[in-house]
């Protein structure tokens, strides 16, 4: 098997990034995992990998333009293991159930890649955390198309958000987590 895969890709030479998450193994991801919150109002934001490193980098496009299913396999697994840290602490002070939201693309994006990256994502973070988180792709919604968020400035990028989404079937008794595969200024 090793052998023909050497020949596609002698043929099909795979992406640089490609060829970065086929090499590592999750352990290695899983030593970049370095928490970083940035305040954002009431709430804060999360992020759990440096993106300027090239293997997090490289599972980030891989999983988002290619639909790199080990990429986003890897991305869940870490996901995980920080939620299950994450709901220890939680449970503790008794709160409600656990729902993860990916960040919904607009219509056309979605159209375009045939996928939501961070859904898939979410969905292997739940296989892994069993019943512990429950995915819950549709509460949320965009209600408007938003320009995307890496051609803005910090300040852009807040207004660019405002009033694009909509939540529905919240109980106020729960714990919503919303995943995005990209923070900067937490917008």
């Amino acid at each position: 098997m090793q052998f023909l895969s050497s020949i596609l890709d002698i043929i099909f030479p795979p992406r640089d990034t490609e060829r970065l998450v086929r090499t590592f193994e999750a352990n290695a991801l899983h030593a970049l995992v370095s928490p970083v919150s940035v305040p954002t109002g009431k709430e804060y934001t999360s992020a759990l990998l440096p993106y300027r490193n090239p293997l997090v980098q490289a599972c980030v496009v891989e999983a988002k333009y290619y639909d790199n299913k080990k990429a986003q396999l890897l991305l869940g697994e870490v996901l995980a293991d920080y939620l299950l840290e994450f709901l220890e602490d939680e449970r503790a002070f008794g709160s409600g159930r656990f729902f993860l939201i990916p960040i919904p693309l607009s219509r056309a994006r979605r159209h375009e890649r045939g996928y939501n990256q961070v859904e898939r994502v979410c969905e292997y973070a739940c296989e892994k955390l069993y019943d512990a988180v429950m995915l819950t792709p549709h509460a949320l919604a965009r209600v408007r198309d938003t320009a995307p968020q890496t051609s803005l400035s910090g300040a852009k990028r807040r207004t660019n958000m405002e009033g694009a989404f909509s939540a529905h079937h919240i109980n106020p008794h729960d714990t919503y987590i919303v995943v995005d595969d990209v923070t900067t200024t937490g917008a």
